[in-house]
C-alpha cells in the first residue's frame, strides 16, 4: 500500500503529511510509515508540533482590514487554515471569519458579513485557480469545531462568478479521477475498477440548454 497518508477535512480538502527536505516536500505514504516503524499517533503529533512552530504573517490586503492574507511564502500558507482559533480571532473582520484556499501558497480571510471583502477574495482567487497547482474554489466559515464548507450569500454578479469557479473545480477533479480510473483499469484489467464517463461542461447561456 503506497497511497498517501492523510485525512479528509471540511469535505473538500485533505490533510496530508509530508517529509520536508531542502529541495522538495515528499508526501508520506503507507509504505513509509511501515518502513519507519513509528506509531501513526506519534507522526501526527510531531507534524502538528512542527507546523505550529512556523511563523504566521497575516497582513491586511485591503483598506479597513476587510481582507487578510497569509504572507509566509513557505508553501504552507494554505495549511495555516489548521492553525488554532486565536490566530484568526485576532483578525478584525466583519462577522464570522471566512476563508478561501485556492492555491497551496494562498490563504485569504474575510468576514461573512462583508460583501466587498467576499468580492475581493473571489477576484483574487480567480487568478490562482488557473495555476496547475490550484486547490479549489470553495469557501469555508469558522465554527467552534473548525472550518466548515460555506455557501456564501453574494451579489448577483459575484454569485454567477463563484458558481462558475466551483463548476470548473469539480470538472477538473472529475477529469483527474477519470484518468486515474482508466489507468487502473489498464494496469489490472482483471480487477474491478468503476468506469468513469467523460464530463463536458457547456458554456452558460447556451441556446439549446444542453447540460451534462
Amino acid at each position: 500500500n503506497s497511497g498517501f497518508v492523510g485525512s479528509d477535512y471540511a469535505e473538500h480538502l485533505t490533510i496530508c503529511f509530508v517529509h520536508d527536505t531542502p529541495g522538495t516536500k515528499l508526501y508520506l505514504t503507507a509504505s513509509d510509515v511501515d518502513k519507519w516503524g513509528v506509531p501513526m499517533a506519534e507522526i501526527v503529533e510531531t507534524a502538528r508540533s512542527n507546523f505550529e512552530k512556523l511563523k504566521s504573517d497575516f497582513r491586511s490586503a485591503f483598506k479597513d482590514g476587510r481582507v487578510f492574507r497569509s504572507f509566509a511564502d513557505d508553501t504552507y500558507d494554505a495549511t495555516r487554515l489548521l492553525l488554532p482559533a486565536p490566530c484568526f480571532e485576532q483578525l478584525p473582520v466583519r462577522g464570522t471569519h471566512v476563508a478561501m484556499v485556492p492555491h497551496p501558497n494562498i490563504l485569504l480571510i474575510t468576514g461573512d458579513q462583508d460583501p466587498e471583502g467576499l468580492h475581493i477574495i473571489l477576484e483574487d482567487a480567480k487568478r490562482w485557480l488557473k495555476d496547475p497547482s490550484a486547490i479549489n474554489a470553495f469557501m469555508y466559515r469558522r465554527t467552534e469545531t473548525g472550518w466548515e464548507p460555506w455557501n456564501p450569500e453574494l451579489q448577483p454578479a459575484d454569485r454567477v462568478e463563484y458558481e462558475g469557479l466551483v463548476r470548473d473545480t469539480l470538472a477538473r477533479d472529475y477529469a483527474r479521477q477519470q484518468r486515474l480510473q482508466e489507468t487502473l483499469r489498464q494496469k489490472s484489467p482483471e480487477d474491478y475498477h468503476p468506469f468513469a464517463a467523460s464530463y463536458i461542461k457547456f458554456p452558460p447561456g447556451r441556446s439549446d440548454a444542453l447540460q451534462t
